[in-house]
Order: structure tokens, then C-alpha cells, then sequence
């Protein structure tokens, strides 16, 4: 909402705003009508009028779906830690033949 054009910016907010619009247009704090005043009652709250969509919400889960839903999750969780391990395997792997290379390397730099 433009804060200059005061309450009837948008007619879904004056349904939340109540004694909030009432009281800008009645204001006599040295404003001009229908803008807003300053202080106490400068922040209007902002909300949606009461038309709530609850087709968003999921439809509950029988006990055969729970359970087939739960193993699934649990197979993949177990997939994933075998990829993980094998993952840290192949590196420590890696990281162990690069090791051994750089010492050779500095074993013979030093030899010559």
C-alpha cells in the first residue's frame, strides 16, 4: 500500500484495517484528509481478508502409504551412505597413492 495515498489504496486491506481507516479519515492531526497521519496509529497492520484456500493442504496418509513411504526413504538413506563410504574410500585410496608418490619424488630429489 502507498503510504501517501492513505487507506483506500486496496480494498482487501480496509477489510483488516477497521478502526485504523476509520481513524485516518477522522484524523485531526494536522493532515490532510484521507492521509496518513504520524504517530500512534502511523503503521497499519497488514493482512488478507478472510478468504483462506485450503486446497494447498495434503491429504492425509493411510498407514500402507506411511509405511511404503518410510521404506523407501529408508532404502534411499542406505543407498546414499553406501555412495558416501564408497566416495570416502576412493579418496583416503587417492589421497594415500599421491602421498607415496610425493615422498618417492622427495626421497630422490634428495638422493641427487
Amino acid at each position: 500500500m502507498d503510504p501517501t495515498k492513505g487507506p483506500a489504496a486496496e480494498p482487501r486491506e480496509l477489510l483488516c484495517m477497521g478502526l485504523f481507516s476509520t481513524f485516518w479519515q477522522t484524523s485531526s492531526l494536522g493532515t490532510a484528509p484521507g492521509q496518513r497521519p504520524m504517530g500512534t496509529y502511523s503503521a497499519a497492520p497488514r493482512c488478507l481478508a478472510m478468504t483462506e484456500d485450503l486446497s494447498f493442504r495434503r491429504k492425509p496418509l493411510t498407514p500402507e502409504q506411511r509405511q511404503a513411504r518410510d521404506a523407501a526413504r529408508r532404502i534411499e538413506a542406505e543407498k546414499a551412505m553406501r555412495d558416501h563410504e564408497e566416495a570416502q574410500k576412493a579418496f583416503h585410496a587417492n589421497r594415500e597413492r599421491l602421498k607415496a608418490e610425493r615422498l618417492a619424488r622427495e626421497a630422490a630429489a634428495a638422493k641427487a
